[in-house]
C-alpha cells in the first residue's frame, strides 16, 4: 500500500540523519529533528485512527503533521530561530513560516505561488476539522441514514469505505509532504542517499498521478557526486584538528601572532 511505503520513507529518512554527541549537536539540527520525528509519529497515530473507524479524528492529527513538517525546513536553515523555539518555547503559526518559506524560494523553483495556494487551501480545510466546527462535529449527531427521522449520536465508529479509502489518500499526500520537507531541511538534496531520493520520486509520481518533470535526475551521475562528497566529509574531531592547525582560521587569526594552536584537544 503506498500510504505505509511512504509513511516507511520518511521513517527511513530520519533514521539516516547523524546522531551526534551532544556537544557536536546544533540547535537546528536537533530542532528540525523533533519535527520530524513528531510529524512521523503523527502519521502513524493517524493510521491506527483511521484503523479503528475514527475518520474525523485522523485530519487532527494530519494537521500537527503538515505543521510539524513544515516547521522543520525553517528551522533547519535557520539557527536562530531554531534556537528562539527551543530556549523560549515560542510558537511559529503555520501562516509564518508560509511565508518565510515562500520567501526563500527561487522564482523557478518547484514551490511555486500555485502550491502554496493549495497548500493553504488545504491546511484550512484540516483547520476545519480539528476546531469545533459544524463541519466536524455534524456528522457525529447526524445520520446519513434517509430513514432517520432525528439525530443519531455516533457514539459508536462504523466504518465506511468511501470515507476510509479517501483518508488513505490524505495520510499519503501528508507523508508525501513529510518526506520533501526532510529533503528540503538537508543542507542539499545531493548530500541525501540518492537511493532514498529516487525511492521518494517515484513513490511522488505514483500518488500524485503526475510526471513532475523537475524531479528528473541522472541517478549514475548522482550516485557518482555522492560517493564523491561522502569520501570528502571529515569527521567532527579531523574537522576539529585541521581548525587547530590552520593558521587562517577563525581561533587562530585571533591568537597573538596568528600562529597555529598545536596544543593538544583537551
Amino acid at each position: 500500500m503506498r500510504m505505509n511505503s511512504v509513511i516507511n520513507l520518511l521513517g527511513s529518512g530520519i533514521s539516516r540523519i547523524p546522531r551526534l554527541e551532544w556537544e557536536r549537536v546544533g540547535p537546528n539540527d536537533l530542532s528540525a529533528t523533533a519535527c520530524l520525528v513528531r510529524t512521523y509519529r503523527s502519521l502513524q497515530s493517524a493510521v491506527h485512527l483511521l484503523l479503528f473507524g475514527y475518520y474525523g479524528e485522523v485530519r487532527v492529527l494530519l494537521r500537527t503533521a503538515y505543521e510539524c513538517a513544515a516547521l522543520s525546513r525553517m528551522l533547519a536553515k535557520n539557527p536562530k530561530l531554531a534556537d528562539k523555539w527551543m530556549r523560549k518555547d515560542h510558537w511559529f503559526p503555520d501562516r509564518e513560516v508560509r511565508n518565510w518559506w515562500a520567501s526563500v524560494q527561487d522564482e523557478d523553483s518547484a514551490s511555486s505561488d500555485d502550491a502554496g495556494a493549495i497548500y493553504a487551501s488545504a491546511y484550512r480545510m484540516m483547520s476545519s476539522w480539528a476546531h469545533p466546527t459544524f463541519m466536524s462535529c455534524a456528522p457525529l449527531v447526524i445520520s446519513t441514514d434517509t430513514q432517520s427521522n432525528g439525530p443519531e449520536y455516533q457514539l459508536k465508529v462504523s466504518f465506511n469505505e468511501t470515507g476510509f479509502l479517501y483518508l488513505i489518500k490524505e495520510i499519503a499526500g501528508a507523508a508525501l509532504f513529510g518526506c520533501f520537507a526532510l529533503r528540503n531541511a538537508a543542507v542539499d538534496e545531493r548530500a541525501m542517499d540518492p537511493a532514498w531520493r529516487q525511492a521518494l520520486y517515484s513513490l511522488a509520481r505514483e500518488i500524485t498521478e503526475h510526471e513532475m518533470p523537475q524531479l528528473e535526475r541522472n541517478w549514475e551521475e548522482e550516485n557518482s557526486q555522492y560517493e564523491l562528497l561522502r569520501g570528502r566529509i571529515q569527521t567532527a574531531e579531523q574537522l576539529e584538528v585541521r581548525l587547530r592547525n590552520d593558521p587562517l582560521s577563525w581561533q587562530n587569526l585571533h591568537r597573538p601572532g596568528g600562529d597555529a594552536d598545536t596544543s593538544e584537544p583537551s
